[in-house]
């Protein structure tokens, strides 16, 4: 995966909390599931006739939006700090 050259809106670096960007790939597939969750919700609240259920989609939206982007922002957001990977005991035997 590439880094983008982009930088990390100032709201997500603001409140997002630590704790999310130390495990983001649990948080990342939580929010993917969110977001699924909110597509079969809309599609059963519109097909029993509540159209404000179209409201769920736009919740789906933004979860996967955010499911997708927060690794891209993680790997800038490392690259601005100057973090690397944690060194593992094959790298120190190399």
């Amino acid at each position: 995966m590439r880094t983008s050259t982009k930088t990390v809106p100032w709201f997500i670096r603001r409140f997002i909390p630590k704790y999310e960007w130390r495990h983001i790939k649990v948080i990342a597939g939580m929010r993917a599931l969110a977001a699924l969750w909110f597509i079969v919700f809309g599609v059963i609240l519109c097909v029993y006739g509540c159209w404000w259920g179209v409201l769920a989609f736009v919740a789906a939206g933004l979860a996967g939006g955010f499911a997708y982007q927060m690794p891209r922002w993680k790997l800038v957001l490392d690259a601005e700090n100057g973090s690397s990977k944690p060194v593992t005991k094959r790298d120190k035997t190399a």
